[in-house]
């Protein structure tokens, strides 16, 4: 193979690699995005009106009109006047007792289960794993065009030694 051939793929495998990585992380972010808002215009419509109309103001001078006809407040009859002092009641001073297990009569200590301390693994948030899955996808991409990059350069060293040894000239 020629070495310009050799040099030409090598940039096409790696442009078409770096556009596909591209292109996936780029996809996956507009995925998780929410659409822009629209610009507004200048000629936009105005907001609908309210489904009812605010009320005329009242005339100046004159009590706002009520909507609902007038409360009649009762009154309740006056307190005593001789206070009689209520008895005060004090909080016992004996905390309460623990709850006692039935199996041994002794106080019961609740005490975790194996396995129920421990942190439960990490979930993800719904779009979270797509996001993991497209950084996966890209790395893959990423590191088969390094291997790519690496196989050639190797290949094109040995192409280039072969092509300017002086004891392989036919």
């Amino acid at each position: 193979m020629d070495l310009q051939l050799m040099t030409l793929v090598n940039v096409c495998i790696l442009g078409v690699v770096f556009v596909l990585f591209a292109s996936v992380v780029d996809s996956h972010e507009q995925w998780q995005s929410p659409p822009p808002p629209p610009p507004p215009t200048l000629f936009s419509e105005p907001p609908p009106p309210f489904p009812f109309p605010p009320p005329p103001p009242p005339p100046t001078g004159s009590p706002p009109p009520s909507l609902s006809p007038p409360i009649e407040r009762r009154r309740h009859p006056p307190p005593p006047t001789s206070p009689s002092p209520a008895p005060q009641v004090e909080p016992p001073l004996v905390s309460p007792a623990p709850s006692i297990s039935p199996s041994n009569g002794r106080p019961f200590v609740s005490v975790p289960s194996p396995g129920q301390g421990e942190k439960q693994p990490h979930q993800p948030p719904p779009g979270e794993s797509d996001t993991r899955l497209a950084k996966i996808i890209g790395w893959m991409f990423l590191g088969v065009a390094i291997i790519m990059q690496v196989l050639v350069g190797i290949f094109l060293v040995i192409k280039r030694r072969q092509l300017f040894n002086p004891d392989n000239a036919y």
